[in-house]
């Protein structure tokens, strides 16, 4: 397992764009209203609304980073 994900060992392409996250929102434009209205630009009529976001590079890293940290073998203790 390397200990750094790079565009030279070839991590970057494999993990580039690869992790999204589901946010749910309301809809702006029915929040107001006792029911959502239908046919909305929005949320055509749900209410709410899915965006979806890219995980940047930056934070994939810090996460790989973090678990390498974490899952590193720690030397025995001396008797």
């Amino acid at each position: 397992m390397p200990r750094q994900l790079t565009a030279e060992n070839g991590a970057k392409a494999l993990l580039l764009g690869e992790f999204k996250l589901q946010v749910t929102r309301e809809c702006p434009e029915c929040q107001e209203l006792e029911e959502p209205l239908e046919g909305c630009e929005v949320c055509d009529g749900e209410g709410e609304y899915a965006q979806r976001h890219t995980i940047p590079w930056d934070q994939i890293k810090f996460i790989y980073s973090e678990a390498v940290k974490g899952l590193a073998l720690q030397p025995e203790a001396v008797r």
